[in-house]
């Protein structure tokens, strides 16, 4: 079995079968979070090249969400969940360094 990796930008089509990998994976504790709710449909919109799916033929069987995160090095400095990582990742990163996957 070959798989293939793309991006959400590639392949728009697969918003669908993404959202709903991530209802199945994602505890509702998640997806109820006001963070989450508020900024998750940037990750699709502002930072589609860093959504990641993995294809079996056309299906999507994976999806990994990623946002450019500016950070200093520092356990510090690490935002404590992932609505700290995307309120950072939303407002600064045009700040990050970084390359697409």
């Amino acid at each position: 079995m070959s798989y293939t990796r793309v991006t959400f930008a590639d392949r728009p089509d697969l918003a669908e079968p993404v959202r709903q990998l991530t209802l199945e994976a994602w505890p509702e504790f998640l997806r109820l979070d006001a963070v989450c709710s508020r900024l998750w449909r940037s990750l699709f919109d502002s930072f589609a090249g860093f959504q990641l799916v993995l294809c079996d033929a056309d299906d999507a069987v994976a999806a990994g969400h990623t946002i450019p995160l500016v950070w200093d090095g520092s356990w510090e400095d690490l935002p404590s969940g992932i609505d700290g990582v995307l309120e950072r990742g939303s407002s600064r990163h045009n700040e990050a360094m970084c390359r697409r996957p």
